[in-house]
């Protein structure tokens, strides 16, 4: 089990860091601000200086490394996690979370903001925009969940 949590862990990380660097070099070269992906999906570029949907963006530096401390001591307790997991879905789980807050703090380090670049939207209305950390921490809930769904099961099956 441990093996599928440090692997989603690494190829989270990775797929991160690769797909932010494209889009940054994409963008650096590009006039283009919006390019539409599918009829609901656009690529463009947002910098988010705050945690989920923007919120404390206006910390500044001090707000920067403040959520980059609470991010790297959460991807350390979840790669423990991983270690003890009782499930292939918790592991997955624990592993794809901190391989999403590791790629989103290695952003905050190097770029003093998350770089997010998927835009979601239907019509006029846009939900939010995120990157591929965001998917996998997002994802990595929904393993937990489905953890806590199948362990309840087997619990009142035996009980």
């Amino acid at each position: 089990m441990r093996r599928i949590g440090y692997a989603a862990f690494v190829l989270v990380v990775l797929a991160d860091l690769a797909s932010k660097q494209l889009v940054l070099n994409f963008f650096r070269q590009s006039s283009e601000r919006v390019i539409e992906i599918m009829p609901m999906l656009n690529l463009t570029l947002v910098f988010n200086r705050g945690v989920s949907f923007g919120m404390f963006s206006g910390s500044g530096d001090i707000g920067k490394y403040i959520l980059s401390a609470i991010a790297i001591i959460a991807t350390i307790v979840l790669i423990w996690m991983v270690k003890s997991a009782s499930s292939k879905w918790a592991a997955l789980g624990y592993g794809l979370i901190a391989g999403g807050a590791f790629g989103n703090v290695i952003d905050r380090i190097r770029h003093g903001a998350v770089v997010d670049f998927l835009d979601a939207h239907i019509g006029g209305w846009h939900f939010w925009t995120f990157n591929i950390a965001d998917a996998a921490i997002t994802i990595g809930v929904i393993c937990l969940l489905i953890d806590m769904i199948v362990q309840d099961k087997t619990e009142s099956a035996s009980g």
